[in-house]
């Protein structure tokens, strides 16, 4: 009987785990999609959902986490 309550309560942590680990991949994919639907340009309004300034922004999003770009290099 201990045996079994022990593997049960593993599967429990183990549940537990995965859901914090889902939790966190979807906090960190919204937090990315509210970074790059926003409008980057003050003189314009931007869109309900944010889909177009998201297509113009991820390359730019991209571009900046893999270091390329136009910085000047001394």
């Amino acid at each position: 009987m201990k045996i079994k309550t022990t593997i049960t309560m593993m599967m429990m942590i183990m549940m537990m785990k995965n859901k914090k680990e889902e939790l966190y991949q979807s906090a960190l994919l919204g937090v990315s999609y509210g970074i790059v639907s926003s409008s980057w340009d003050p003189m314009r309004e931007g869109s309900t959902l944010g889909w177009n300034e998201a297509k113009k922004n991820w390359p730019v999003f991209w571009q900046s986490i893999s270091g390329g770009g136009s910085r000047k290099k001394y």
